[in-house]
């Protein structure tokens, strides 16, 4: 994996956060993020199927394609959670 990609790849990862963290706050709305949710669970599944190579100095690593697009869901489930949670549904 080279530098450039793994920075676009932490700017990607961020900005999606970012975005779907402000529109939950701005709109007081989970819809966005729960579109974003399936959308990265789908393509997720779909590459699932695709073996990648990743090198790390002298060693590679072969994982499967759709773990890079499924870290997102987690970062996207936290947000739901912590601004639609249970606290949210208690009042």
């Amino acid at each position: 994996m080279s530098i450039l990609l793994l920075i676009f790849w932490i700017l990607g990862i961020t900005s999606f956060t970012l975005i779907g963290a402000w529109y939950a706050k701005k709109f007081n709305k989970a819809d966005l993020l729960i579109a974003l949710y399936v959308t990265f669970v789908l393509t997720a599944q779909i590459l699932a199927a695709k073996i990648s190579e990743f090198k790390l100095r002298r060693k590679s690593f072969f994982v499967a394609s759709g773990i890079l697009i499924f870290s997102i869901t987690f970062l996207l489930t936290d947000i739901v959670n912590e601004k639609f949670g249970r606290k949210k549904h208690m009042k």
